[in-house]
C-alpha cells in the first residue's frame, strides 16, 4: 500500500493512525556548470508571525575578493526558489525539476530538486482508549 499523507488527511490502517505533524525544507539539489548535483542544506530563517522561509548559499570562487561571495537561494515552500547574485541582487525564480537553468555571475545554475522533511505522529486505537507513541 502506498499513499501520501497530508496535514488534516491522515492514514488509517489496522487500528493505527499516522498524522503529518509539520513540514520543513531539508535541502536543495543543485547543479553548477553541469557539475553535481550538490545537496545544499536549507536553514529556517526567522520571520515575524507564522510564515516559513528557508535559505541556503552556494559559494563562488572570486580571486578579487577576500570575503566569501556566492549565490543566495530562498524559498517559502517546495514549489519555487528565489535566486540572488553575489551582490544580493534579484536574478530570478525557478521551479525545482523545471530543467530551466539560470545564469548567475557567469555560472549556469540548475535547481534539480527540493527535498522536504516532515514530522509524524502515530496513534494506536485499542478497544477503550488511544495510546500515542
Amino acid at each position: 500500500m502506498r499513499r501520501t499523507i497530508k496535514v488534516n488527511d491522515p492514514l488509517r490502517y489496522g487500528g493505527i493512525t499516522i498524522y503529518q505533524t509539520d513540514w520543513g525544507f531539508s535541502a536543495l539539489q543543485v547543479k553548477k556548470n553541469g557539475e553535481g548535483p550538490f545537496n545544499l542544506a536549507m536553514a529556517p530563517l526567522q520571520l515575524n508571525g507564522n510564515k516559513k522561509l528557508y535559505g541556503t548559499f552556494l559559494p563562488l570562487e572570486d580571486s578579487d575578493s577576500s570575503g566569501v561571495k556566492g549565490i543566495s537561494m530562498l524559498a517559502r515552500d517546495l514549489q519555487s526558489i528565489v535566486l540572488y547574485d553575489q551582490d544580493g541582487k534579484f536574478v530570478g525564480v525557478r521551479r525545482p525539476s523545471s530543467k530551466l537553468p539560470i545564469e548567475i555571475n557567469g555560472n549556469e545554475i540548475l535547481i534539480e530538486d527540493a527535498i522536504g522533511s516532515t514530522g509524524l505522529d502515530l496513534k494506536v486505537r485499542t478497544t477503550d482508549s488511544v495510546f500515542p507513541f
